[in-house]
C-alpha cells in the first residue's frame, strides 16, 4: 500500500497577518506542514522587525502551532534587492 504523500506549504511572510490567517484556514485540511519564512530585511533592503514571533501565541495562529515550522532568513547579504533575486 502506497503511503500518502505529505504536503508542505512553504511561503514568505512579511507581516500580512490577515493573509496568513486566510491561508492557514483555507489549506489546513490539505497541508501537513506550513513552513513560514520571514526575512530580517524588507524587499527594499531595509532592516525589518520580525512579526511572527509576536503573533504566534495569539488566536487564531496558536491553534495551528503543531502544523507550523517557522524559520528566520537572514537576508543581510548586501547589494540591491533585485540582485538578491537573480
Amino acid at each position: 500500500v502506497a503511503e500518502k504523500p505529505r504536503v508542505f506549504d512553504i511561503f514568505l511572510f512579511s507581516g500580512e497577518k490577515d493573509l496568513l490567517e486566510i491561508r492557514l484556514r483555507t489549506l489546513k485540511d490539505v497541508v501537513d506542514k506550513f513552513v513560514i519564512l520571514e526575512g530580517t530585511e524588507s524587499f527594499q533592503g531595509e532592516p525589518k522587525k520580525l512579526i511572527y514571533p509576536s503573533i504566534q501565541d495569539q488566536p487564531p495562529f496558536a491553534s495551528f502551532r503543531d502544523k507550523i515550522q517557522y524559520r528566520v532568513v537572514d537576508t543581510k547579504t548586501g547589494g540591491y534587492s533585485y540582485r538578491r533575486n537573480l
